[in-house]
């Protein structure tokens, strides 16, 4: 199990190193450019605003909730917060590897 985070952190923290162009095209489409405007505006008091004038609902709040603060620490670098965003990803990655393996454990428990 240990080689398996040690694969998804590794792998998920390569993904920041590569260029500008490629960052901003894979992996994200355009509803991460609604979901990163909106943790931006959110981060900057705005509410949920994908334009910082009309509110919307057409995001995941949590996943805002949680990439706002991103945006708090790069301040005005965008790119900064992206690359911020694929370390929070390798960590639930991880948490996911974490709480699956338990799940197995309990599973192959004998009653």
């Amino acid at each position: 199990m240990r080689w398996i985070i040690f694969f998804v952190i590794v792998s998920r923290i390569l993904l920041m190193f590569r260029s500008e162009e490629r960052i901003y095209t894979r992996p994200y489409s355009e509803d991460s450019f609604y979901l990163f405007n909106c943790a931006e505006h959110f981060a900057h008091g705005e509410g949920f605003t994908c334009d910082g004038k009309q509110p919307t609902n057409g995001v995941q709040p949590l996943i805002v909730i949680l990439y706002a603060p991103l945006f708090l620490i790069a301040g005005a670098n965008k790119l900064l917060a992206l690359k911020l965003g694929f370390i929070l990803i390798a960590l639930f990655d991880s948490l996911s590897v974490i709480l699956i393996a338990r799940l197995v454990r309990l599973l192959q428990k004998k009653p």
